[in-house]
């Protein structure tokens, strides 16, 4: 599930965001 997400914010928001919830999670 966490992956389908970051995913999804990969394309939308872009590596950044990605690496925030990498961080998070």
């Amino acid at each position: 599930m966490m992956k389908m997400l970051m995913m999804l914010i990969s394309r939308n928001h872009g590596r950044m965001k990605m690496k925030n919830l990498l961080w998070y999670d």
